[in-house]
């Protein structure tokens, strides 16, 4: 097989880490082999190395990513209700406390997904540092579904509360107390 030019190296890393950012959401960082990573894109094991210089290099780059990808949907929630931010809260609320959104953590929120994965990290580690500058553009993210009045803490709350409770949903998946979750906080956070 031949060399790649440049511009598919380029092509491939994006695609890794695309796909280290959906595998480390759905199984964690420790749940998911560079092997299995590769695979995912159709590539070797060996040419892992001169993409990256080590899993921790990955999954902080998939952890950045992660989050570019959740915060832009939620700036794209925000933009569909310009000056009406309870109607964007009310859609944003809607689709974070899913059960789609539940049950496939994949494509879901990093906040969410590798909140374990951060904190099992030492303070100074790659993951964490991207993790919470992650959380931080979350937070600011929501300022669209806020009025005018809202403080940061405000923000930081409703954060708190869909993430606490899409991770309380996913970890009692399969009963009924799981829906009943979703179902609370929705109407808790956004009522009629």
């Amino acid at each position: 097989m031949g060399r790649v030019s440049k511009a598919e190296a380029a092509q491939h890393r994006e695609q890794v880490v695309d796909a280290a950012s959906r595998l480390f959401r759905e199984r964690g960082v420790q749940g998911v082999g560079l092997s299995d990573v590769m695979a995912a894109v159709g590539l070797t094991p060996g040419g892992f190395y001169k993409r990256f210089g080590s899993k921790q290099d990955l999954a902080a780059e998939a952890t950045t990513r992660a989050f570019a990808l959740a915060n832009a949907v939620i700036e794209q929630v925000s933009a569909r209700h310009p000056g009406r931010p309870d109607e964007a809260l009310r859609e944003l609320v809607a689709a974070y406390l899913s059960a789609e959104s539940r049950d496939c953590p994949a494509e879901g929120c990093a906040a969410t997904a590798l909140a374990a994965e951060a904190a099992r990290e030492p303070a100074d580690g790659q993951v964490r540092a991207a993790y919470v500058e992650g959380i931080g553009g979350f937070i600011e993210s929501l300022t669209g579904f806020t009025g005018a009045e809202a403080t940061r803490a405000d923000r930081i709350t409703i954060m708190c509360t869909l993430v606490g409770a899409l991770s309380l949903a996913r970890a009692t998946a399969g009963d009924p107390l799981s829906d009943e979750i979703l179902r609370a906080v929705r109407e808790h956070l956004t009522p009629d």
